[in-house]
């Protein structure tokens, strides 16, 4: 699904993060503006075309809360360590695990106050999902004339509608002329003549944390017996780690 605005009037859809209701710890998390000013520029004009038709006139929104997504968290929250570099190194570190599950619980009581105040406002509203980690807000069904209320309750940061986009094409080759190009180049009979194939680079980085040890202890493992004609040499670490 792509985000598309829900659109409105831009000046009620977009309060500032200044009105966000302060947390629990007494600190209020700053807007992320950079994401922000992505999402505003997908805003489609008041006139609203694909306004949904119909009795209870639901549609689809993503509710941009004022919470920091868990991929970019760098601070700010007592007692909650960032989080924006911790991601890759879940797997193997302990630590970065429990830093995580934290944040998540507490973007968990982010998300749940909202909700709270949405069903006791519009009962036939719900939560469709919680995005946590790249956005930091909800999805929901809502009624389409309460955009601008929705938008004015505390922690809301701007309201985009949810919506399905159509694949334009599933046949690439075609639509970039790759066949017509391929032919005039000699076609299948030619396929790879002259070609020269070279690896520059496998990507793998023995340090990575996926190398790390799984000795519980955190003991490293022995270094392998040195080779007949001399120590063996290692090209990382600039040659200190026996190969």
């Amino acid at each position: 699904m792509a985000i598309v605005s829900a659109g409105l009037l831009l000046a009620t859809l977009a309060p500032a993060a200044s009105a966000a209701e302060p947390r629990p710890d007494g600190q209020s998390l700053r807007a992320f503006p950079e994401m922000i000013e992505e999402l505003d520029r997908h805003r489609v004009d008041s006139s609203d075309k694909a306004r949904p038709q119909g009795q209870d006139r639901l549609t689809s929104v993503i509710v941009k809360l004022d919470l920091v997504p868990l991929a970019a968290y760098d601070g700010g929250v007592q007692g909650l360590a960032p989080t924006q570099d911790l991601v890759a190194a879940q797997r193997t570190d302990a630590a970065a695990r429990g830093a995580i599950a934290s944040y998540e619980r507490y973007a968990t009581d982010v998300q749940g106050a909202f909700e709270r105040r949405l069903k006791a406002a519009m009962p036939n509203a719900r939560i469709t999902h919680r995005l946590t980690w790249v956005l930091g807000g909800v999805s929901a069904i809502v009624p389409f004339d309460r955009l601008a209320q929705i938008s004015r309750m505390p922690g809301v940061v701007t309201i985009l509608r949810d919506e399905l986009e159509q694949v334009d094409t599933d046949r690439s080759p075609e639509f970039i002329g790759a066949p017509t190009t391929w032919s005039r180049l000699g076609g299948q009979q030619n396929a790879g003549q002259g070609v020269v194939v070279g690896v520059l680079d496998t990507g793998i980085w023995p340090e990575h944390d996926s190398y790390s040890d799984p000795d519980p202890a955190g003991k490293a493992y022995a270094a392998p017996p040195p080779a007949p004609d001399g120590d063996r040499a290692c090209e990382f670490n600039e040659g200190t780690q026996p190969g």
